[in-house]
């Protein structure tokens, strides 16, 4: 695998990580709090993941919900005008 562009990042870039995966704020955020969860293994689609690393991936994934609504409760709070349009 050429040279991966998730592996190369400061530290203070990094929020937590497990065995499997980690959590980092992006280092391009299109978002207040935008966050990256990175597996650790190197595969080349989502779908190659074992199920112990989907569930961690997940499982990250909740705590880093809960960590940003924590410290902005409209984060993910969405609205659509569609919805009204029906």
């Amino acid at each position: 695998m050429d040279k991966c562009i998730f592996c190369d990042f400061s530290n203070s870039e990094l929020i937590e990580e497990t065995s499997l995966c980690y959590a980092r704020r992006d280092g391009y955020p299109v978002s207040d709090h935008h966050t990256l969860v990175i597996p650790k293994r190197h595969v080349e689609s989502y779908f190659d993941l074992e199920e112990s690393e989907l569930i961690d991936i997940y499982q990250m994934l909740r705590l880093m919900r809960e960590r940003i609504q924590d410290m902005d409760p409209t984060c993910f709070l969405y609205t659509s005008d569609a919805a009204y349009d029906s």
